[in-house]
């Protein structure tokens, strides 16, 4: 788990800055949780770390698109 939380960490690292890190907490666990279902339901063909960072990243973007407009201009 200290591998995925250092992967999460870097891979928000850039954008930390705009997103809440209860969001990204929020993401990083859920993202967390729907890799054991895909490492549970034979999903997984390379290793849950890397599993879990291509699932988390997805989840990212889907979260940091969905974000106002106004998030972006309060924060340049």
């Amino acid at each position: 788990m200290e591998v995925s939380w250092k992967s999460v960490f870097l891979d928000t690292k850039a954008i930390s800055h705009i997103v809440e890190q209860e969001i990204i907490t929020y993401t990083a666990i859920n993202g967390f949780k729907q890799s054991i279902r895909g490492y549970k339901r034979g999903k997984v063909k390379t290793n849950l770390v890397r599993y879990f960072t291509g699932t988390f990243k997805r989840l990212m973007d889907r979260t940091y698109l969905e974000l106002p407009l106004e998030v972006f201009s309060n924060n340049n």
